[in-house]
């Protein structure tokens, strides 16, 4: 039986204060997990997002909701961005090294965007890995990029210009960014899951993930459509010329660790 509202809340941990984060970054106690894109032309892996994820020793493996408004309110969201950044590249690297020359996607706050000469930062941390600039993506929301627009102009044409790519996730929400879309300052568009989900149901999304597609396709962008859980809005966003697709219809995130194994007993999609 499933619990009620009141029952989840009051199962679910407390809001951890500041301190319990910063202890458990310090103790390693976040982790990227990582869920793959596939490539819709051949069914192979175009990249992985790293998703965090928290080990905590009381509560076991925590979801993104049990912490990220905690560290969003403690101002936090920048040192995990930069944790999961550098275990995305320590893992691409591994794959790389391992006959897997797949990119890797890492979720960046907006704090990201006010460190000064973020990409040259960002080429920095590449080198050290022993990477090419290409194989990193970094995403920045739709919604967070119309906050401050001004700020995230001339880092996103600096991060373009390094051949760093860079995308607007959950893309067509009706919040605009405040530029049109070029390839001088984005590289892909990751349409948002509330219009993806049971479009092939929904008249009214059909038509709206219809013309986020065309406008990223006009632009030049890279096309994914995120939240796919069914076959019938796979079939649609590849009707619909959609070039990738991320979902658990594909793999839910899994640890490092996990992911050859998947490539090794997956189907073909």
């Amino acid at each position: 039986m499933n619990a009620s509202p009141a029952a989840a809340a009051s199962l679910a941990p407390p809001a951890p204060s500041q301190a319990e984060i910063r202890q458990a970054m310090a103790g390693g106690q976040f982790v990227a997990y990582f869920q793959p894109v596939i490539d819709l032309s051949n069914g192979r892996i175009s990249s992985l997002e790293a998703l965090a994820r928290w080990r905590h020793p009381a509560h076991g493996l925590l979801p993104p909701a049990s912490f990220l408004p905690a560290m969003r309110e403690h101002g936090l969201l920048r040192p995990l961005s930069e944790l999961m950044l550098a275990q995305a590249l320590h893992a691409c690297r591994h794959w790389r090294d391992g006959g897997l020359p797949v990119r890797v996607s890492v979720n960046m706050p907006l704090q990201s965007l006010t460190r000064p000469n973020l990409n040259a930062w960002i080429v920095a941390q590449l080198r050290q890995a022993g990477l090419e600039n290409g194989q990193l993506i970094l995403e920045f929301s739709e919604f967070m990029l119309s906050q401050d627009w001004d700020l995230a102009d001339r880092q996103l044409v600096w991060l373009r210009r390094a051949s760093i790519g860079v995308a607007i996730d959950e893309f067509g929400i009706g919040l605009g960014v405040v530029s049109p879309l070029n390839r001088q300052r984005f590289s892909m568009i990751k349409i948002d899951p509330s219009i993806v989900f049971h479009a092939s149901l929904d008249p009214h999304r059909r038509r709206w993930l219809s013309a986020a597609l065309m406008q990223g396709k006009r632009a030049g962008m890279e096309t994914v459509a995120i939240g796919i859980e069914e076959t019938a809005d796979l079939e649609l966003v590849r009707a619909l010329g959609c070039q990738a697709a991320q979902g658990f219809l594909f793999a839910p995130p899994m640890a490092e660790a996990e992911v050859e194994l998947w490539i090794n007993s997956r189907k073909t999609w």
